[in-house]
């Protein structure tokens, strides 16, 4: 699989799960930024593992993003702070 096919299966899979995963994300945080944060690293976190063939998207998405957004609830509500964007934990 060269560059170019890679970029355009990430690309697809963006359009193609990324408001509902939004909205999953939204449904635990309340705040429609730090919800896109939370699903652009569910996509970064993902990358390796749709590359390498991932085919169930459809289950693998939503589960990925609920993780990482319960990660960041945890986090937040440990650290007593407000988000700077940056999902880095």
């Amino acid at each position: 699989m060269d560059s170019e096919e890679k970029d355009f299966i990430l690309e697809k899979i963006m359009i193609e799960y990324g408001n509902e995963l939004v909205r999953l994300a939204f449904s635990y945080v309340k705040d429609t930024e730090i919800a896109k944060d939370v699903v652009q690293n569910t996509f970064l976190t993902s990358c390796s593992e749709v590359l390498r063939g991932i085919d169930s998207c459809t289950i693998y998405y939503p589960h990925l993003c609920s993780s990482s957004t319960l990660d960041f609830v945890i986090y937040s509500s440990t650290t007593n702070t407000q988000s700077t964007g940056n999902l880095s934990f």
